[in-house]
């Protein structure tokens, strides 16, 4: 990361997350009923990365309301 505040530091990881959900989900669909295991864990990864980036995005828009 090279952001110079928290708040940079948090939107270059919200891109980051954004970046790997995208990942996640061509993998998923490129897996389709070829490896159900592989395919269950990552689902799960992909949640989990969905609620991290949910949260960031949140935090953004409060510390930008904060600053208003």
């Amino acid at each position: 990361m090279t952001g110079n505040c928290w708040a940079e530091m948090v939107a270059e990881n919200l891109v980051f997350k954004r970046r790997q959900i995208a990942a996640y989900t061509v993998l998923i669909r490129e897996l389709g009923d070829k490896d159900l295991t592989t395919g269950h864990l990552v689902v799960g990864i992909l949640v989990a990365t969905e609620k991290q980036a949910t949260e960031l995005a949140a935090y953004l828009k409060r510390n930008a309301q904060t600053r208003s």
